[in-house]
C-alpha cells in the first residue's frame, strides 16, 4: 500500500536589519544645509546644519569637518575628539575647544554608506582672522636691580592670503617671576599705523616676559610659545 507523503513548504522573507539596505538597493540622495559656525577669539569652534535624505533614516550619521585658508587650494581634515552626528531629524550641532585648524573657509561632508549617498555642504566663510607677533624682544637680558627694559614686536593678521600689520589694538606685555607660576601684566601698549608695540618699564627682580593679544570679534587671539627671561643681579 502506497502512503503519500505531503511536505507543507514554508515560505520565508527575510528582512534587512533597521539601517542596512537590501542588495541592489540605491543610497538615496542627501544633501547638507543650513550649515553654520561660530567661534570665539580663543579659537572654540560651534557648528550645525542639517542632513536630509527623503525616504531614508538620517539618524546616526558621521560627518566630517574640513577646513582651509583664505586660498582655498588646500582642503584639510580637521581632526575634532569626537566626530558630529546627526539626529534622527538629521539635524546636527556640534561645539568644540580649542583645536588646531587653519583658519578662512569651512565645510561639512557626509562620506555616505549603503542608505544614505555622500554629501557636502556649502563653504562657510571664517568671520575672525589669524594673528601673530613677529620680531618679539627685549632691548636688555642683564641689568641691575630697577634698570629700564623696553620691550616690542609687531602684531599682524591674515586675513586675506598674506600677512599685513593689524593696528590700533591693544596688547599686553605679561611677566612672571622665576619661581612662580602666576602671570601680572605690566604693559598695556597700543599698535601704531604699522603693527608695532612698545613698552618700557623697570624691572626690580628675576621675571619671564611675554606677550598677549586677546583678539575681538574679527580676530583670534595670539597665544605666544616664547618667554623672554631678564635677569636681576
Amino acid at each position: 500500500m502506497r502512503r503519500t507523503l505531503v511536505v507543507s513548504v514554508a515560505t520565508v522573507t527575510l528582512l534587512a536589519p533597521a539601517g542596512v539596505a537590501r542588495a541592489g538597493a540605491v543610497a538615496a540622495p542627501s544633501v547638507i544645509t543650513g550649515f553654520t559656525v561660530a567661534t570665539t577669539a580663543l579659537g572654540t569652534l560651534r557648528i550645525s546644519g542639517w542632513l536630509a535624505a527623503p525616504g531614508a533614516q538620517v539618524a546616526g550619521k558621521h560627518l566630517v569637518l574640513e577646513a582651509a585658508d583664505a586660498s582655498r587650494r588646500s582642503w584639510y581634515v580637521v581632526s575634532l575628539p569626537k566626530a558630529p552626528v546627526t539626529k534622527p531629524d538629521g539635524s546636527f550641532t556640534a561645539s568644540y575647544g580649542f583645536i588646531a585648524y587653519p583658519h578662512g573657509y569651512y565645510r561639512v561632508r557626509f562620506d555616505g554608506d549603503d542608505t544614505v549617498a555622500a554629501a557636502r555642504s556649502g563653504e562657510v566663510r571664517d568671520t575672525r582672522a589669524d594673528t601673530r607677533v613677529r620680531g618679539w624682544k627685549a632691548s636688555r637680558h642683564k641689568i641691575r636691580k630697577g634698570s629700564r627694559v623696553t620691550f616690542h614686536g609687531m602684531l599682524l593678521q591674515k586675513s586675506g592670503t598674506s600677512w599685513t600689520p593689524l593696528k590700533h589694538q591693544r596688547v599686553y606685555i605679561i611677566g612672571r617671576m622665576r619661581g612662580s607660576k602666576t602671570w601680572y601684566w605690566y604693559a598695556r601698549p597700543k599698535t601704531n599705523g604699522k603693527g608695532v608695540f612698545k613698552a618700557r618699564f623697570r624691572v626690580s627682580r628675576d621675571t619671564y616676559f611675554t606677550f598677549q593679544y586677546y583678539g575681538d570679534r574679527t580676530h583670534y587671539t595670539e597665544v605666544p610659545t616664547v618667554e623672554t627671561f631678564v635677569n636681576v643681579r
